[in-house]
Parts: structure tokens; C-alpha cells; sequence
């Protein structure tokens, strides 16, 4: 869900709560909300634990990896997707970057925190003899 939406969803919460129900409607509202926020820290951490276990910017294949992005993605649905943290290549403006055994590499333009582009860079097809 976009974030916006949640904070306008919650602040639609806390002012009907508020209004409807007094301080006690105010306090559920408050009580929903710090739940919801802390349900994503959950989400997050469980998704750089799992990363933590592969090394920067290694992914299992750069192809697959290609076929699932699309635009829109949030670093933490393309560090899941990948299973590991992206190497950084231009800080400036966020370009990550993962690579597999086969030589094949990725790299998403991140502006913003969101997947916008990405270029897939093939190794050789001819198989290492």
C-alpha cells in the first residue's frame, strides 16, 4: 500500500476516533497506528536479516532478478527480491547494483527510493570451456 494513503488513513483514524469516542477513540486510533508502524520495522528487519546472509550486490540470477522488477518497487521489495543489499554505484543519484556467478549484472536507477530504470548487462553466451 502507498504510504500516503496509510497516513491519511490514519489520521482519518485518530480524528473519527477522537471525535466519535473521546480521548478513549483517540487512544485506540494512536494505539492502531503505533501497531501498523511497528508491523513495517518488523517487515524491514526481517528483510536485511535475510540479506545480511549474502554478500553486497550477489544475487542468485541477474536474469531472474530482471524479470520481476518493475517500476515503482521500494528498495526493500528489490533487496528482497535480490536477497541481498545492492552495491552502490552512483551515490549521487541512487544506482544499485547486483551481480551473479554467471557474470550477468543489474543495475536499478533508485531516485526517491523507488525503482525507475533498470539495464541488464550480459556476460558472454559462449559457455567457459
Amino acid at each position: 500500500m502507498n504510504h500516503r494513503i496509510g497516513w491519511v488513513l490514519a489520521l482519518v483514524a485518530l480524528v473519527f476516533g477522537s471525535w466519535r469516542y473521546g480521548w478513549q477513540g483517540a487512544l485506540l486510533a494512536l494505539t492502531l497506528i503505533v501497531f501498523w508502524l511497528l508491523l513495517d520495522f518488523s517487515r524491514s528487519m526481517r528483510v536485511l536479516r535475510a540479506a545480511s546472509r549474502r554478500p553486497v550486490g550477489q544475487t542468485a540470477s541477474a536474469r531472474q532478478l530482471h524479470t520481476r522488477l518493475k517500476a515503482g518497487l521500494t528498495t526493500v521489495e528489490l533487496v528482497k527480491l535480490a536477497g541481498a543489499v545492492g552495491e552502490v554505484v552512483d551515490p549521487a543519484v541512487p544506482v544499485l547494483r547486483w551481480r551473479d556467478d554467471y557474470g550477468d549484472a543489474i543495475e536499478v536507477r533508485c531516485p526517491g527510493g523507488r525503482a525507475q530504470t533498470w539495464l541488464l548487462s550480459q556476460a558472454s553466451s559462449a559457455p567457459a570451456s
